[in-house]
Order: C-alpha cells, then structure tokens, then sequence
C-alpha cells in the first residue's frame, strides 16, 4: 500500500481549498495519497458539468465548482471535507473510505457502507463519496456532522452524544488514516506555495471557470444516471459549438463530449463515431447508449425546445 500525507487547510476560502487540492495533485509523488481535510464557509458547490448562469444566481449565493461531476451541494462549517488526492495507482475508494468509516466506529458509530463506499447513519453523521477530481480518479468524501441539538434542514438528526465534536472526528480521521496508510506523514500547509495556490483560486472564482453561456436550442433529458442538457451550434452541416451540462458522476466521459462533437458533420452516424473515440470502460456502455439516444431526440423534427 502507497505511503500517504495529511494536510487540514488554515482557510475556511473554498476556492483557495480548491486551488489546494489541484496544486496537491500535481506535486505529491505518484505513489503517495495526500489526505486534504477542510471546511467552507457558506457555499454551494456544483458538478463540473452541471448548467450554471450567472443571470439566474442571485448576488448573495457563493458558488463554486468542483473538478467533477454530480450534483448541488451545499456547504457550511459544520461540514468537514475530505479530499484523497493521488494518481490512479495509489487510489483505491475502498480503502478511502474505510478511513473514515474507522474513524466513526472509533467515536462509538456504527456505519454501513454500501456497494459505492458511501455511508449513512441516523445519528448526526453523514458520508457520500459524491464527486471526482478533473481526471475522474480521486474521490471527494463530504463528511457532515449535526453536533447541534436540533434536527438539520436536510433531514440529519442531532448527534446525540456531547463527548463527540469536530475534533474528536478529525483526530479519528488521522489516526486511522495513519492506521491504513504507511509511511504517513503531516504535511505543514504553509510549506505549500502559496503564490501559485492564490494565483489558481483567482481562476476558480472567476466567471470563465463558474458560469455556463447561454445554450442555443437546447433540450433536457431525464436519465437513469443524471439529467442532461444539451444543445448544438450547427452552420452549414457542421458543428461549430457542443454544450452538455449534467448532475451526473460520471464527469470524465461527459466533460470529452463537447470537443469531439466540435467540427463534425451534423449526422447522427458520424455523431455517433466522435463518441466512440472517446475512452470509455464497459461501465460507462449505459450512458453512451443514452448519449446516443440524446442525439436522436435532438435531431428529431419533432423535438419539444
């Protein structure tokens, strides 16, 4: 098993944890998982592929997005995030997300994970594996705690026991991550360069990054894996422009849709053939017969706009 470091950021600023994990993710050696534990303040994350424009955001939201797909979240201090950081030889999910299951039944919580590694729990904990980073590899747990004694908003009953906080569960979470992983180390996050960290958490809290254009004739469609939004720009034959938005997790094979499509004759035969050229695993067969199905509809005469 690949040695790992642990890193708890100094910032509560969700684009400069964002900047963070890209910059841990080009500079830890490949055969290392780096564990990135933060929190936001008051925020909404979106999927990679998710639609968003800036004329329907209302001034006062924080939005920002993450490297992956899935769908809204929102985000508070009363959420922890845990980032695995590595390259596709050191991760294993099963592994990431034992880290934390560990870590609860050291707090005396009993957690069930299921066949995907996410884990639930009625007594003020909540664990979902819900996005991936830009290459599709690394998984991000959002871990969220109810230590009030109110039941949350979205349904997450008071933890129930005063001795359980914030710390304890942190301080779970390392010694089981020092538990699983060899070689551990902690990782001061003032060593990291802070220049170049600031300089990538202006780029992820800009419009180019944030915001969608507007789609020219777009339809959505209702999948079993997620919705789709979808629109073309099409001159003379050819496409010019793709847009696919999606709260799907499968952000690594959407996200190559667009620029395949791009300069392609607008036929559904040749469509099809742009999108085998894109990698893909047998577990990914079910979304490109739907994407096939998607282009289908949106090139029936009878489609609704």
């Amino acid at each position: 098993m690949s040695g790992g470091i642990y890193i708890i950021s100094k910032t509560n600023n969700p684009y400069y944890n964002q900047a963070t994990i890209e910059h841990l993710y080009n500079a830890i050696p490949k055969d290392y998982v780096a564990m990135f534990i933060y929190k936001n303040y008051g925020s909404i994350s979106i999927g990679r592929n998710l639609y968003c424009n800036k004329k329907t955001v209302h001034k006062s939201l924080n939005i920002y997005r993450r490297f992956g797909g899935g769908p809204s979240l929102q985000h508070s201090l009363g959420t922890i995030n845990i980032d695995f950081v590595s390259s596709r030889s050191a991760s294993s999910i099963r592994t990431q997300s034992a880290v934390i299951s560990l870590a609860l039944k050291l707090n005396g919580i009993n957690c069930i994970r299921d066949k995907n590694q996410n884990i639930t729990d009625n007594k003020g904990i909540r664990l979902v594996i819900n996005s991936f980073d830009k290459s599709g590899i690394v998984p991000h747990h959002n871990l969220i705690i109810n230590i009030d004694d109110e039941e949350k908003p979205n349904g997450l009953k008071p933890i129930g026991n005063d001795s359980i906080n914030e710390n304890t569960i942190i301080n779970a979470i390392i010694h089981s991550f020092n538990s699983l992983y060899k070689n551990t180390n902690y990782f001061n996050i003032r060593m990291t360069d802070d220049a170049k960290i600031k300089k990538l958490a202006e780029y992820y809290a800009s419009d180019e990054w944030l915001f969608n254009n507007d789609i020219v004739s777009p339809i959505s469609e209702n999948f079993a894996w997620g919705n789709i939004i979808f629109g073309l720009e099409v001159r003379e034959g050819i496409i010019n422009n793709a847009y696919l938005y999606s709260d799907s997790p499968y952000g690594e094979l959407l996200s190559d849709v667009p620029e395949v499509l791009k300069g392609s004759p607008y036929l559904l035969s040749t469509m099809k053939d742009r999108i085998m050229e894109i990698p893909y695993t047998n577990k990914h067969m079910h979304v490109v017969r739907d994407l096939f199905r998607l282009f289908e509809i949106y090139m029936s005469p009878n489609k609704k706009l």
